[in-house]
């Protein structure tokens, strides 16, 4: 959800935090991949026993996909293997495919198409019937993905408060107890952030802009941004800084929106990301036009020209309209 320029008048220990994403673990896909590896380089069970000091019983189990592999084994096998399969390992659970499809709800919050909407949900279904034997909580993360893209639908119909609904509907599935009055007593889950994420955005666009900031502010705190943070919760927190800063435009406090947009540059510059670096410019460049800062023009055109750099001409010329048309400054 990019926004450009436009202004409007000034529980219970133990439920929280402790929501699990289902997961179940393929074990027979990782038995063919351990097995794909081993024969690749052309060795036996009996060779990789003698090499590791596993035992031949506990190779053929894992390639049978008849158990999980403990740690330990992984960190003998990877040095066997040439390979990292504690890394690999990863991939061979539900969570890890999980990931796949936030990422694309992800995208789609960002650029809505009903025809994305529609492949995702379908996409997720047929993922679903897979899990169908899991214990309840599956059900219920399955069902929440599901109310979130209802949601989503309702949300660029138009209908904030229905949108909302289904938000906190969802959310109710893993924080029984959640509601916008005790937001701040609870952990979040990755999909749980980006349920919080969207009910945000609904009311920044209800015109509820500090409530819609106080949410932001505090799923912002919640991320645990280090050099272990995965890309998409990276992402995560670029989106909510963009927003934030909109919001305080909107709300003519401009040195805020200012902090924030710097905040968000400093932080897509020291992890190498340039998703929303150009908005983030935007959001700057404005920010610094409102303060009589004369840098202003400069920030607004290197905006443009990033734009321009990732191919985004369209963007860049919207940009570049509404600059002038707004604020009287000529960028190229």
């Amino acid at each position: 959800m990019v926004k450009l320029f436009k202004r409007v008048p000034a529980q219970v220990q133990g439920l929280r935090g402790l929501t699990k994403l289902f997961e179940s673990f393929n074990f027979k896909d990782f038995g063919d991949y351990a097995k794909k590896l081993r024969l690749g380089l052309k060795l036996s069970q009996g060779n990789v026993a003698r090499m590791s000091g596993l035992s031949v019983d506990t190779l053929r189990r894992i390639e049978q996909g008849k158990v999980i592999a403990r740690f330990d084994t992984l960190i003998i096998l990877s040095e066997v293997y040439k390979t990292d399969l504690i890394d690999a390992y990863k991939n061979y659970s539900s969570s890890s495919i999980l990931m796949r499809y936030y990422a694309r709800l992800d995208k789609l919050i960002a650029m809505y198409n009903e025809e994305t909407l529609i492949n995702l949900r379908k996409d997720y279904e047929q993922f679903g019937k897979l899990h169908d034997n899991e214990p309840p909580i599956a059900y219920n993360s399955k069902k929440q993905f599901l109310l979130i893209l209802d949601g989503l639908s309702e949300y660029y119909k138009g209908n904030l408060k229905k949108s909302r609904s289904l938000y906190v509907e969802s959310m109710h599935l893993s924080n029984p107890l959640f509601s916008l009055q005790n937001y701040i007593d609870f952990q979040y889950t990755v999909l749980e952030k980006r349920i919080l994420l969207l009910i945000a955005l609904s009311f920044s666009d209800d015109h509820d802009l500090l409530f819609a900031n106080h949410l932001l502010e505090h799923l912002l705190d919640s991320l645990s941004l280090n050099q272990y943070t995965s890309f998409n919760e990276k992402i995560l927190a670029i989106k909510i800084i963009a927003n934030i800063s909109y919001n305080y435009h909107t709300l003519y406090e401009d040195e805020k929106a200012l902090d924030y947009a710097n905040r968000g540059i400093d932080f897509c510059i020291n992890n190498h990301i340039t998703y929303a670096l150009a908005n983030l410019l935007a959001r700057k460049g404005v920010a610094q036009h409102f303060l009589k800062d004369p840098n202003c023009k400069d920030t607004l055109q290197q905006a443009v020209n990033l734009m321009i750099i990732e191919n985004n001409h369209a963007l860049a010329k919207k940009y570049i309209e509404i600059t002038k048309e707004k604020y009287g400054i000529q960028l190229q």
